[in-house]
């Protein structure tokens, strides 16, 4: 491909801007926008993809003493974008784009690339590296974007993105590799299961204010996942579909406070084998609508469900039957569980905590701790109320304290 094989000025700008990493863009517009149309741009705005691969492909060589790159705004990109197997060595930045097909990167070897406030029609990156980060913000995703086995050096960022695809998922990023953090934070919205199945995270997994939707299925799967760092699935994340983390590893806090989780008659929550090394708050604010099962999980530190909310009024609230909380486990003023509270053989290293908490199970249990071991006491007072059975037959408790206000009702 040479100069003289590009079709308009759109081409030829970028062609020229390449060598020295500039910046071309091509007009206003956010094709993020509601209601955008995409025939509103004049065909002057139009870049073939095959253009963009070929210069990130090396076609040609940057400028001394510049950084070339792929540095585009306000195009719409039109036909195959393909750089699957090739080591694009250079930068990619498209803001404000509207690109017309799903684009290719399986395989391939990049540098740092990022995606504002870009449209895109799916996008598969199998395999992909990435030396360097590599964003989604604010970007639009209309189809399955694939990460499976991709290596990002740097920082994989989807902050305020949104992902639909809700017959199948949104994001498949199992076995993905990320050497800082992953932030899907800011308002990301995914429509289908978002999955991180046995992936590897260095720093942080944020999804603080993130709204992952898939009723049917599992909003977000991330079975065998590790984290270096803490998980912050905080003030905002709201989720309709299961949450599973089985046997996943997380090396810091993993903090539900203020998250919405929202399964009816199924699992809002499943995190048998769970590993955290240093706590994890499920506090103010947290609402649970179906189990929640940290069946066999082990929490190094305090679990913490102090104000929490756990709804299943036909089978169990809380499953963590063979779990084991090195120090204490708080469910203390306002937290309210409607369902069985289950600690089968459980072992906690400091204190109980059920102050001022209420327990509701008519027809059955309230509470079962047979077989459970409390190191350091357990604590139902001021304002504790149990409707239904309350059964600790086994347990071996360093101390038990009831109030006068305690309430336990058989039903």
């Amino acid at each position: 491909m040479e100069r003289s094989d590009l079709l308009n000025d759109a081409e030829r700008q970028l062609w020229d801007a390449f060598p020295r990493g500039m910046m071309v863009d091509l007009g206003d517009g956010d094709p993020t926008a509601e209601h955008f149309d995409s025939d509103s741009w004049s065909e002057d705005r139009q870049v073939r993809g095959q253009v963009i691969a070929r210069l990130l492909l090396g076609l040609r060589e940057g400028e001394a003493g510049y950084v070339p790159g792929v540095m585009l705004a306000g195009a719409r990109i039109v036909g195959e974008f393909d750089i699957s197997g090739g080591q694009a060595e250079h930068q990619l930045v498209l803001s404000r784009c509207w690109v017309d097909a799903p684009l290719t990167f399986t395989g391939a070897s990049s540098g740092p690339t990022t995606f504002y406030r870009t449209r895109l029609r799916g996008f598969t990156g199998s395999d992909w590296q990435v030396r360097g980060s590599a964003s989604f913000y604010k970007t639009q995703c209309r189809g399955e974007l694939v990460l499976t086995g991709a290596n990002i050096d740097g920082l994989l960022a989807f902050a305020g993105a949104t992902l639909t695809n809700p017959n199948g998922n949104a994001l498949s990023a199992d076995g993905l590799t990320v050497g800082r953090s992953m932030v899907c934070g800011e308002g990301l919205t995914a429509a289908g299961e978002v999955s991180l199945l046995a992936a590897h995270i260095a720093g942080v997994v944020d999804f603080s204010g993130a709204t992952l939707t898939n009723p049917d299925g599992r909003a977000l799967a991330a079975d065998m996942l590790t984290v270096g760092q803490g998980m912050v699935c905080g003030e905002g994340f709201t989720t309709t579909g299961e949450v599973c983390l089985r046997g996943a590893h997380i090396g810091g806090v993993l903090n539900f406070t203020g998250a919405t989780l929202t399964n009816p008659n199924g699992n809002a929550l499943i995190a048998g084998w769970l590993t955290v090394k240093h706590g994890m708050v499920c506090g103010e604010g947290f609402t649970a609508a179906g189990e929640v099962s940290l069946h066999a999980a082990r929490i190094g530190g305090v679990l913490n469900f102090t104000g929490a909310t756990l709804t299943n009024p036909n089978g169990r609230a809380l499953t963590a039957d063979g779990f084991i909380v090195d120090e204490s486990m708080v469910c203390g003023e306002g937290f309210t569980a409607a369902g069985e509270v289950s600690l089968l053989a459980a072992r906690i290293g400091g204190v109980l905590d059920f102050t001022g908490a209420t327990l509701t199970n008519p027809d059955g249990r309230a509470l079962s701790g047979d077989r459970l071991t409390v190191t350091h006491g357990m604590a139902c007072i001021r304002g504790f109320a149990a409707t239904g059975e309350v059964r600790l037959l086994g347990a071996h408790i360093g101390g038990l304290s009831w109030s006068r206000n305690s309430r336990r009702q058989r039903g």
